[in-house]
C-alpha cells in the first residue's frame, strides 16, 4: 500500500516475443465493474520512449476519482472521444524490455520505475507501457519493484505540498531523511535550498538524471554519480 492508501499490484511474467498483454482496461465511467480484464496489443513506442515490462504499480486515490467521473477523467487525462482502450494508472516499476532509437539513458534489462505521462494517458494498469525516456529513473538495487512503484506520485505530491505550496524550509525534510530510503527520483531534495525555495520538476518533464544531489538525513551522503549519459540510481553514497 502506498502512502495515501493506495495499492500496490504485483504484474507477472511474460514470453519475450509476445506481440499482446494483458490490460485491465475501463470500459465506462463508473463502478468497479467497468473494469475490464482484456487483451490487447503491446503497445508501440517512439524514438524517445521506453517499454518497459511492468512488475508493480501503484493505485492512486485519485484513480478512482477518475473512475467515477468521466468529464474529471477527460480532462486530467486529456482524452479525446474517440481515445481508446482507456487504461488508468501512472505509478510503474518494472524491467526495460526495449528502447527507441533516440533513448541513450537506458538498456533492455534495466529495471526502473517512474510516474508515466501524468497528467495525460500513463496507461499504467497493463503488463506492459510505453514511457518517455524522461519520466524513468533507475530502480535502486535496495528496494522492491513494489516500494518503487509506490515512490513517485505520492511521495511528489507531498514535496509539492510542503514546498512549493506550504513554503516549508526544506531543512525540516532533510531532518526526516526519508527521500534516500524511498528512492524518489525527482528533482527537488537539495541541501542547496534555502527555505521556502523549490526546485520541484513538472512530472511531465522529469529530469531525474539531471539531478546530483537529495536529502538523506546524513551530510556526508549523496546521491551516487550516474554513468555517462545513464540516470541515477537513488542509493547512498559517501563522497
Amino acid at each position: 500500500m502506498d502512502c495515501t492508501g493506495g495499492v500496490v499490484l504485483v504484474m507477472g511474467n511474460l514470453p519475450l516475443n509476445i506481440i499482446s498483454m494483458k490490460a485491465i482496461v475501463l470500459k465506462a465511467s463508473g463502478g468497479v465493474e467497468n473494469l475490464v480484464l482484456e487483451d490487447i496489443a503491446v503497445p508501440a513506442i517512439k524514438d524517445d520512449e521506453v517499454l518497459v515490462k511492468v512488475k508493480a504499480l501503484s493505485i492512486n486515490p485519485v484513480d478512482a476519482t477518475l473512475r467515477k467521473n468521466d468529464d474529471f477523467l477527460r480532462l486530467v487525462m486529456h482524452l479525446g472521444k474517440d481515445d481508446q482502450p482507456v487504461i488508468l494508472g501512472w505509478d510503474i516499476s518494472g524491467v526495460v524490455e526495449r528502447v527507441g532509437k533516440a533513448v541513450t539513458g537506458f538498456r533492455t534489462g534495466d529495471e526502473v520505475f517512474g510516474m508515466v505521462n501524468f497528467t495525460g494517458h500513463g496507461k499504467a494498469y497493463a503488463e506492459y507501457v510505453a514511457a518517455p525516456e524522461s519520466h524513468l529513473a533507475l530502480k535502486p538495487s535496495t528496494i522492491s519493484h513494489e516500494e518503487a512503484a509506490a515512490a513517485t506520485l505520492a511521495p511528489l505530491t507531498a514535496w509539492q505540498t510542503l514546498v512549493s505550496e506550504a513554503r516549508a524550509a526544506v531543512e525540516v525534510i532533510h531532518r526526516l531523511g526519508v527521500a534516500q530510503e524511498a528512492g524518489i527520483p525527482a528533482g527537488g531534495f537539495d541541501p542547496a535550498l534555502q527555505p521556502g525555495e523549490s526546485r520541484f520538476p513538472l512530472p511531465t518533464d522529469w529530469r531525474p538524471h539531471r539531478t546530483t544531489r537529495i536529502a538523506c538525513g546524513a551530510p556526508r551522503c549523496s546521491a551516487a554519480a550516474p554513468a555517462p549519459n545513464r540516470p541515477a540510481a537513488w542509493s547512498p553514497a559517501l563522497r
